[in-house]
């Protein structure tokens, strides 16, 4: 059974298959819009969730570091005062007990007044304690000399030496015996340092200790936001205080230098964006300070608030990174959906991937439309130039190149193939008595007439002014001259309109061969000469060539 192609399908049917290959386009649009829409509103809503996360990130330590600027502002002024009340001045230049009571005295109403302060100790020139009230032993008002520690090596006492009379120093602690080692459960907190100056003369150092956890934890509190797998760090001079959400108690780890934070987080006047890093977490950071000139050791501290003629510097001016990492799968997690935004996404999906089926559709026709043009004004140009423009037959250029191909085949096929030869009889005396429109319109009628059982692969063309040719494929041999007769015969029962009621018959004589493997011409100049002996027969008849082929059949 032989198997059945596009070209096969009937036009009727062609317009079936087109529209279910259109209508399997706009599921398959449908589907995909469907599927991208949903992907790109769950994306929204992470990078939403993302976005949330970094400006809360970004507002929350903004928040703690100014709330630590106001607290340290307020310990500095503090401070400033201190330093110049009558009991610290006479205390560092006399040194007596009596005068230490007074001063631990002083220390020790500070400390029950203020719960943020851990110790107030006064350092002399050399660096050696010479008072000291801490909040353990706030009720000692008088500590024995050989309690007192020596502080000329330690880093406190090596920046308060560079500091002039005038200035108030913020700093940052580094946990004891935490430069070089990782410390678990410390207690973050900073130092405000100044000179006690008499009359021109530096005789010491008033040094408050304060503890920054309430601060800390603020931000901590308020960045990890019971999130399990979360971990906050913040970078501070010469290392970096971390907690998590597993581990709330902070951690104090040494950086080798401040370069190395910045190598890590990036330099210049950018955020850096949040990213995804190796072990599926989420990395949010902010730096803090980003404005301030980093190369400058010290800086100062909101000058507008504080004594005149004073400096409250501070020497965390520097860049100073709070970094959040989070579990990517749980941040996922966290994005819930209530039933009426479910349905509320469905409906935008459906309703944009229907907009999208129908710019299918639309694009569709638009495109089939112009493609369907291009292909009837090629089809019209094609015509032009192998059609016959009177009759609408094959010109006998474009009979000769399809027979070319025709005959190459010829050896393949089951039947043999047949030229047919057409020349209408006596057609001059129509033109010469009825005119040549009458003609005209008689040629037409012809050529419909002479395709009277045609099949897809038969064609017609005119060769002459009043002589056609037909090739008919795959034709049984004892048919022919019954296909060429059943021709004549209805094309001699067809009434020619003549005008003014006037009728008229006009015959055909057709000489038919085998076309034969090798040149086209040469089967049809054996057609015309079959049809030169119908003619010679009087003409309104078929024969063969040659003439045995028909005793033959």
């Amino acid at each position: 059974m032989r198997k059945r192609t596009l070209s096969d399908i009937g036009p009727s049917d062609k317009k079936y298959f087109v529209g279910r290959y259109l209508l399997w386009w706009l599921i398959v649009s449908f589907i995909v819009t469907s599927i991208l829409g949903l992907f790109a509103s769950w994306q929204y809503r992470i990078d939403a969730k993302v976005e949330h996360i970094n400006n809360r990130h970004q507002l929350m330590v903004t928040y703690g570091f100014n709330s630590f600027k106001d607290e340290s502002l307020e310990v500095g002024l503090h401070a400033s005062e201190m330093r110049d009340s009558f009991f610290i001045t006479e205390f560092v230049v006399d040194r007596t007990d009596e005068l230490r009571r007074d001063v631990n005295r002083v220390f020790s109403n500070a400390l029950s007044a203020h719960g943020l302060y851990d110790y107030i100790h006064i350092l002399d020139v050399t660096g050696k304690e010479i008072s000291r009230v801490d909040r353990i032993a706030a009720g000692i008002l008088l500590q024995q000399q050989s309690n007192y520690k020596d502080y000329s090596q330690s880093e406190p006492y090596q920046e308060a030496v560079r500091l002039l009379d005038n200035q108030v120093l913020v700093s940052g602690i580094t946990p004891s015996n935490s430069r070089e080692f990782v410390t678990e459960s410390v207690t973050p907190g900073y130092q405000i340092i100044t000179p006690i100056v008499v009359s021109g003369k530096r005789y010491g150092y008033l040094i408050y200790h304060c503890d920054g956890t309430f601060l800390f934890d603020q931000i901590k509190t308020a960045l990890l936001n019971d999130v399990p797998k979360s971990e906050i760090e913040i970078f501070a001079n010469g290392g970096v205080w971390s907690a998590s959400f597993e581990a709330p108690e902070w951690a104090w780890e040494p950086l080798p230098s401040d370069s190395k934070e910045r190598e890590m987080f990036g330099q210049g006047d950018t955020q850096p964006i949040p990213v995804m890093i190796s072990d599926g977490r989420m990395q949010f950071v902010d730096r803090y300070g980003i404005s301030t000139v980093i190369d400058d050791e010290l800086s100062v501290y909101d000058p507008r608030r504080f004594r005149d003629g004073q400096e409250l510097l501070s020497s965390a001016n520097r860049v100073s990174p709070v970094v959040l990492r989070l579990d990517y799968e749980g941040m996922l997690n966290s994005i819930n959906l209530s039933k009426h935004q479910r349905w509320l996404e469905l409906v935008a999906v459906v309703f944009g991937a229907t907009i999208c089926a129908l710019v299918v559709r639309w694009i569709w026709l638009k495109l089939s439309g112009w493609v369907g043009n291009r292909r009837l004004k090629q089809q019209e140009l094609e015509d032009s130039a192998n059609r016959d423009f009177l009759t609408g037959a094959m010109t006998r250029k474009a009979f000769l190149d399809y027979a070319l191909s025709h005959f190459s085949v010829l050896p393949n096929l089951s039947q043999p193939s047949v030229i047919l030869m057409l020349d209408i009889d006596s057609f001059k005396e129509v033109n010469d008595t009825y005119g040549h429109l009458v003609g005209d319109t008689v040629l037409k009628e012809m050529v419909t007439a002479f395709q009277i059982g045609f099949r897809e692969h038969d064609r017609i063309a005119r060769w002459g002014g009043d002589e056609f040719v037909i090739l008919l494929t795959s034709v049984p041999p004892w048919k022919i001259l019954t296909i060429a007769e059943r021709i004549r015969s209805h094309v001699a029962e067809i009434q020619h309109d003549v005008g003014a009621g006037g009728w008229v018959h006009v015959s055909v004589s057709i000489g038919a061969t085998i076309a034969r493997q090798g040149s086209a011409m040469d089967s049809i100049a054996n057609a015309d000469k079959a049809v030169f002996q119908a003619k010679k027969y009087g003409g309104n008849q078929a024969a063969m060539y040659p003439e045995d082929s028909a005793q033959l059949l």
